[in-house]
Protein backbone atom coordinates (compact mmCIF):
# COMPACT_ATOMS: atom_id res chain seq x y z
CA UNK A 1 0.00 0.00 0.00
CA UNK A 2 3.28 2.19 0.54
CA UNK A 3 3.50 2.05 -3.05
CA UNK A 4 0.46 2.65 -4.18
CA UNK A 5 0.41 6.01 -1.73
CA UNK A 6 3.87 6.69 -3.58
CA UNK A 7 2.41 6.49 -7.17
CA UNK A 8 -0.41 8.49 -6.19
CA UNK A 9 1.93 11.21 -4.62
CA UNK A 10 3.76 11.43 -7.20
CA UNK A 11 1.44 11.38 -10.18
CA UNK A 12 -0.91 14.11 -8.23
CA UNK A 13 2.51 16.40 -8.40
CA UNK A 14 3.09 15.90 -11.45
CA UNK A 15 -0.30 16.62 -12.72
CA UNK A 16 -0.43 19.70 -10.67
CA UNK A 17 3.29 20.85 -11.71
CA UNK A 18 1.96 20.51 -15.58
CA UNK A 19 -0.85 22.51 -15.15
CA UNK A 20 0.64 25.32 -13.32
CA UNK A 21 3.16 25.27 -16.43
CA UNK A 22 0.20 25.73 -18.37
CA UNK A 23 -1.16 28.37 -16.35
CA UNK A 24 2.36 29.95 -16.59
CA UNK A 25 2.18 29.90 -20.12
CA UNK A 26 -1.33 31.38 -20.96
CA UNK A 27 -0.52 34.46 -18.44
CA UNK A 28 3.08 34.77 -20.44
CA UNK A 29 1.33 34.89 -24.15
CA UNK A 30 -1.47 37.22 -23.37
CA UNK A 31 0.17 40.08 -21.12
CA UNK A 32 3.46 41.75 -22.64
CA UNK A 33 7.03 40.86 -22.90
CA UNK A 34 8.73 44.64 -22.89
CA UNK A 35 8.65 47.77 -21.74
CA UNK A 36 10.35 50.96 -22.06
CA UNK A 37 9.85 54.41 -19.50
CA UNK A 38 11.30 57.53 -20.14
CA UNK A 39 11.27 60.16 -17.08
CA UNK A 40 11.76 64.27 -17.21
CA UNK A 41 11.77 65.90 -13.68
CA UNK A 42 12.39 69.63 -14.19
CA UNK A 43 10.76 70.38 -10.71
CA UNK A 44 7.95 69.60 -8.81
CA UNK A 45 5.47 71.34 -11.02
CA UNK A 46 6.88 70.27 -13.74
CA UNK A 47 7.43 66.85 -15.09
CA UNK A 48 6.87 63.94 -17.99
CA UNK A 49 6.99 60.25 -17.90
CA UNK A 50 6.36 58.19 -21.05
CA UNK A 51 5.91 54.34 -20.61
CA UNK A 52 5.63 51.82 -23.36
CA UNK A 53 4.17 48.46 -23.17
CA UNK A 54 5.04 46.32 -26.35
CA UNK A 55 2.12 43.90 -27.29
CA UNK A 56 0.54 41.87 -29.75
CA UNK A 57 -0.50 44.42 -31.54
CA UNK A 58 1.85 46.89 -31.16
CA UNK A 59 3.26 49.21 -28.60
CA UNK A 60 1.14 51.03 -26.21
CA UNK A 61 2.30 54.24 -25.45
CA UNK A 62 1.14 56.09 -21.68
CA UNK A 63 2.22 59.69 -21.12
CA UNK A 64 1.71 61.67 -18.22
CA UNK A 65 2.96 65.59 -18.28
CA UNK A 66 2.68 67.95 -15.64
CA UNK A 67 3.64 71.77 -16.06
CA UNK A 68 2.89 73.91 -13.60
CA UNK A 69 0.68 72.02 -11.74
CA UNK A 70 -1.53 70.96 -13.95
CA UNK A 71 -1.64 67.31 -14.88
CA UNK A 72 -2.34 65.92 -17.79
CA UNK A 73 -2.61 61.63 -18.72
CA UNK A 74 -2.73 60.67 -22.46
CA UNK A 75 -2.64 57.05 -23.77
CA UNK A 76 -2.13 55.78 -27.44
CA UNK A 77 -1.51 52.59 -29.39
CA UNK A 78 1.36 52.55 -32.28
CA UNK A 79 0.62 49.79 -34.58
CA UNK A 80 3.80 47.18 -35.31
CA UNK A 81 3.13 49.24 -39.08
CA UNK A 82 4.09 52.62 -37.61
CA UNK A 83 7.29 51.86 -37.05
CA UNK A 84 10.44 52.15 -39.46
CA UNK A 85 11.18 48.28 -39.45
CA UNK A 86 9.40 45.09 -39.29
CA UNK A 87 11.97 43.25 -36.65
CA UNK A 88 10.41 44.16 -33.95
CA UNK A 89 6.74 42.76 -34.13
CA UNK A 90 8.84 39.48 -36.17
CA UNK A 91 10.50 38.77 -32.87
CA UNK A 92 7.47 39.37 -30.65
CA UNK A 93 5.23 37.74 -32.84
CA UNK A 94 8.51 34.55 -33.07
CA UNK A 95 8.67 34.34 -29.23
CA UNK A 96 4.53 34.78 -28.07
CA UNK A 97 3.54 32.12 -31.35
CA UNK A 98 6.27 29.72 -29.83
CA UNK A 99 4.93 30.09 -26.46
CA UNK A 100 1.38 29.86 -27.71
CA UNK A 101 2.56 26.40 -28.60
CA UNK A 102 4.11 25.59 -26.05
CA UNK A 103 0.83 26.01 -23.66
CA UNK A 104 -0.93 23.90 -25.89
CA UNK A 105 1.55 21.01 -25.88
CA UNK A 106 1.71 21.46 -21.90
CA UNK A 107 -2.37 21.52 -21.60
CA UNK A 108 -2.03 18.21 -23.43
CA UNK A 109 0.75 17.10 -21.23
CA UNK A 110 -1.00 17.47 -18.48
CA UNK A 111 -4.60 16.26 -19.73
CA UNK A 112 -2.71 12.74 -20.32
CA UNK A 113 -1.24 12.55 -17.42
CA UNK A 114 -4.37 12.80 -15.68
CA UNK A 115 -5.98 10.25 -17.74
CA UNK A 116 -3.38 8.25 -18.76
CA UNK A 117 -1.38 7.92 -15.20
CA UNK A 118 -4.01 8.76 -12.89
CA UNK A 119 -7.04 7.81 -13.52
CA UNK A 120 -7.64 4.13 -13.02
CA UNK A 121 -10.66 4.17 -15.20
CA UNK A 122 -9.16 4.99 -18.32
CA UNK A 123 -5.03 4.67 -17.88
CA UNK A 124 -5.09 1.08 -18.29
CA UNK A 125 -7.34 1.25 -21.82
CA UNK A 126 -4.69 4.58 -23.33
CA UNK A 127 -1.80 1.89 -21.52
CA UNK A 128 -2.71 -0.85 -23.80
CA UNK A 129 -3.51 1.17 -26.97
CA UNK A 130 -0.02 2.54 -26.29
CA UNK A 131 1.10 -1.07 -26.19
CA UNK A 132 2.53 0.25 -22.29
CA UNK A 133 4.56 3.84 -23.43
CA UNK A 134 2.13 6.03 -21.93
CA UNK A 135 4.70 7.46 -19.50
CA UNK A 136 7.12 8.09 -22.39
CA UNK A 137 5.01 9.28 -24.55
CA UNK A 138 3.79 11.61 -22.11
CA UNK A 139 7.11 12.63 -21.26
CA UNK A 140 8.08 13.34 -24.62
CA UNK A 141 5.31 16.07 -25.09
CA UNK A 142 5.93 17.63 -21.90
CA UNK A 143 10.05 18.11 -22.94
CA UNK A 144 8.66 19.76 -26.17
CA UNK A 145 6.29 22.11 -24.41
CA UNK A 146 9.19 23.07 -21.93
CA UNK A 147 11.67 22.66 -25.20
CA UNK A 148 9.60 25.47 -27.25
CA UNK A 149 9.22 27.73 -23.83
CA UNK A 150 12.98 28.02 -23.11
CA UNK A 151 13.47 28.58 -27.23
CA UNK A 152 10.80 31.31 -27.15
CA UNK A 153 11.88 33.38 -24.17
CA UNK A 154 15.82 32.56 -25.33
CA UNK A 155 14.80 34.26 -28.60
CA UNK A 156 13.37 37.64 -27.19
CA UNK A 157 16.38 38.25 -25.48
CA UNK A 158 17.69 39.73 -29.33
CA UNK A 159 14.46 42.06 -29.45
CA UNK A 160 16.61 45.10 -28.76
CA UNK A 161 18.52 44.58 -32.44
CA UNK A 162 15.35 44.80 -33.57
CA UNK A 163 14.34 48.06 -32.05
CA UNK A 164 17.77 49.21 -33.01
CA UNK A 165 16.23 49.56 -36.65
CA UNK A 166 12.69 51.17 -35.95
CA UNK A 167 11.89 54.52 -34.84
CA UNK A 168 11.88 54.13 -31.53
CA UNK A 169 15.34 54.85 -30.52
CA UNK A 170 17.46 57.89 -29.70
CA UNK A 171 20.28 56.96 -31.95
CA UNK A 172 22.66 58.98 -29.97
CA UNK A 173 21.88 57.24 -26.41
CA UNK A 174 20.71 53.70 -27.52
CA UNK A 175 19.40 52.58 -24.33
CA UNK A 176 16.91 49.98 -25.20
CA UNK A 177 18.17 49.21 -28.53
CA UNK A 178 21.74 48.47 -26.95
CA UNK A 179 20.88 46.08 -24.05
CA UNK A 180 17.72 43.84 -22.85
CA UNK A 181 17.99 45.45 -19.65
CA UNK A 182 19.17 48.41 -18.11
CA UNK A 183 18.57 52.05 -16.63
CA UNK A 184 20.07 55.39 -17.10
CA UNK A 185 20.84 58.71 -15.77
CA UNK A 186 21.23 62.13 -17.62
CA UNK A 187 20.66 65.42 -16.11
CA UNK A 188 16.95 65.70 -15.10
CA UNK A 189 16.53 62.66 -17.86
CA UNK A 190 15.78 59.00 -16.08
CA UNK A 191 15.37 56.06 -18.33
CA UNK A 192 14.43 52.22 -17.75
CA UNK A 193 14.22 49.44 -19.90
CA UNK A 194 14.05 45.33 -19.89
CA UNK A 195 11.28 42.25 -19.68
CA UNK A 196 8.21 43.20 -18.81
CA UNK A 197 6.30 40.33 -16.52
CA UNK A 198 5.07 37.99 -19.43
CA UNK A 199 8.91 37.52 -20.20
CA UNK A 200 9.80 37.01 -16.85
CA UNK A 201 6.69 34.52 -15.92
CA UNK A 202 7.78 32.54 -19.44
CA UNK A 203 11.27 31.95 -17.56
CA UNK A 204 9.53 30.84 -14.16
CA UNK A 205 7.40 28.13 -16.33
CA UNK A 206 10.19 26.32 -16.57
CA UNK A 207 10.64 25.49 -12.79
CA UNK A 208 7.40 23.88 -12.88
CA UNK A 209 7.93 21.72 -15.99
CA UNK A 210 11.31 20.52 -14.87
CA UNK A 211 9.45 19.10 -11.58
CA UNK A 212 6.75 17.79 -13.88
CA UNK A 213 9.09 16.22 -16.48
CA UNK A 214 11.32 14.42 -13.26
CA UNK A 215 7.86 13.43 -11.63
CA UNK A 216 6.95 11.98 -14.77
CA UNK A 217 9.98 10.07 -15.52
CA UNK A 218 9.78 8.27 -11.66
CA UNK A 219 5.97 7.38 -11.66
CA UNK A 220 6.72 3.74 -12.13
CA UNK A 221 4.39 2.13 -14.90
CA UNK A 222 1.01 0.25 -13.98
CA UNK A 223 2.14 -2.93 -14.57
CA UNK A 224 4.94 -2.58 -12.12
CA UNK A 225 2.32 -1.05 -10.10
CA UNK A 226 0.19 -4.18 -10.21
CA UNK A 227 2.94 -6.69 -9.86
CA UNK A 228 3.97 -4.60 -6.87
CA UNK A 229 0.38 -4.76 -5.13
Amino acid sequence: MAHASSFCSRVCWASCCGATFFVFLVIAALTPWYATSFQYDYNDDNSATVVQLFYWKGVWKATETKIDGDKKDDSDWVGWDKLDSDKPKSFYMAAAALTIVASLFALLFTILIIVGLWLHSTSHQIGHALHGFTKWIVFAIGAFAFLLNIIGWALFIGFPSALHDSNLCNKSDEHWCGSFSGTDSKGDFDYAWGPNAAWIIAVIAAAPAIISLILVAIIPTRSHHYQTM
